[in-house]
Formats: C-alpha cells, structure tokens, sequence
C-alpha cells in the first residue's frame, strides 16, 4: 500500500519540535501562486481531522479561508454557491432580493469581523 497522498488531499508532516503540520492548496493569488491553508497541532490525528474538514468544506463550497471579506462580498457568494443550486428559481430570486434590500448599505461595506447579530 502506498503512502504517498493523492493530488488534491493536502499533505502531513511532523515539525521540528515534535508537533504535526498539515496544509491543502486552496486556490491561486493575484500572481497564480498557489494559496495554502495550514494547520498544526500536537498530534498527527488532531491535524489530519482538521485536513479533512478543512477539504470536506472546501468540497462543499464553503470558503475555508476568508480574509478580509466583507458582509456583502459574502452574502453574494453564499448566494450564487450555496443557494443557487440547491433551491428553485423563485426562492433563489425571493432571497437575492432580500439581501439586496437588507437593511443599511453600512452591513454591506462592513467586514465580517466586525459584523454583529
């Protein structure tokens, strides 16, 4: 059996000072550079769990490194990834209109960090 990981699947290694790293590609930046979310902990199990749900979120769409996003920028996005394929044309169009119409065009401009209920 091989131990090689495939294409895709991140990769594991050990530190120097005994604790575990993992990182998967995430995208490319502005320059074509691959992007890499990493993950480190004390154990090879805690760090391969985070892989995976790392990938799984990555799979389903969710973008598990956000930056500096702001509540727009994600709402739009939530919109055409997760809604648009897994609703009907009259919901979807019901919901982009409620975010287009939420209150106060500050939320929109505010950064995710800074959004409160």
């Amino acid at each position: 059996m091989s131990k090689k990981r495939g294409q895709g699947e991140g990769s594991i290694y050990r530190m120097q000072d005994d604790r575990w790293r993992a990182a998967a590609t995430i995208g490319k930046d502005a320059d074509g550079r691959p992007k890499r979310k990493v993950f480190t902990a004390r154990t090879r199990h805690e760090v391969a769990e985070q892989l995976t749900e790392a990938l799984r979120d990555q799979q389903r769409g969710i973008n598990i490194n956000p930056g500096k996003q702001t509540v727009g920028e994600f709402l739009a996005t939530w919109l055409e990834n997760t809604v648009r394929p897994s609703v009907r044309p009259k919901t979807y169009r019901s919901y982009e209109q409620m975010v287009r119409q939420s209150p106060g065009e500050e939320r929109a401009a505010r950064g995710m960090g800074e959004a409160a209920p």
